[in-house]
């Protein structure tokens, strides 16, 4: 990827682990073989500790007014440093949101940051159904990506709007209109000059299984 980004542990996963434990050959579903479960994540020993104290310490910016402002002040003032070139940063190249607290800390780091792209792909429908209920749009400079739950079944892009766009997972066969194919399996696995995953202004994107 071309910018820092943020992970979780996997295995804490909300919908995600209820979707692993549902996958079948029949049915799979995205989270079925997850990818942040094996490979790079797991080769490297110091990654998964590292995901939990990320995560303990979202835990204990959610316990109070103090925590959580000391959380969000200090992951301005990294993201900010980090993102001082590349102006784009990912949340959660693995796990995903806890709650909706948990959200409302991340959309306070992007409102204090107008000037970084975020993008955040996520499970978590109800939390995003609920966000967008009780206030309103996202900020117009974070885009999560509301993922598909089965493997070849595409979301009508035309839901997407108020911040939420829309991925989806592929085994090969013809695309639905709007959609856009991700090009970093033609690119030895990276980016590129691409930032469809950061738009807002692209509603569908779709990555080949992997």
């Amino acid at each position: 990827m071309p910018c820092p980004s943020y992970g979780l542990p996997a295995a804490e996963c909300n919908v995600g682990s209820r979707l692993r434990a549902a996958s079948t050959d029949a049915r799979p579903t995205v989270c079925g073989d997850c990818y942040a479960l094996k490979g790079s994540y797991r080769m490297y020993p110091e990654v998964i500790p590292a995901q939990y104290r990320r995560l303990a310490s979202v835990r204990l910016a959610l316990s109070g007014p103090a925590p959580r402002a000391e959380w969000i002040r200090a992951m301005v003032t990294l993201i900010g440093w980090q993102c001082r070139e590349s102006g784009v940063f990912r949340w959660h190249d693995s796990g995903d949101l806890q709650s909706l607290e948990h959200l409302a800390l991340i959309v306070d780091v992007a409102d204090a940051l107008p000037w970084v792209r975020f993008w955040m792909p996520s499970r978590e429908a109800g939390v995003l159904a609920s966000w967008i209920r009780a206030n309103g749009p996202l900020p117009a400079n974070l885009n999560v990506r509301q993922s598909a739950a089965l493997v070849d079944h595409y979301p009508n892009p035309d839901r997407a709007g108020n911040g939420r766009t829309f991925s989806a997972v592929s085994t090969g066969g013809e695309l639905p209109a709007g959609a856009w194919q991700c090009p970093a399996y033609t690119q030895d696995g990276e980016c590129g000059d691409c930032r469809a995953c950061w738009s807002p202004d692209v509603p569908l994107v779709v990555y080949p299984l992997h």
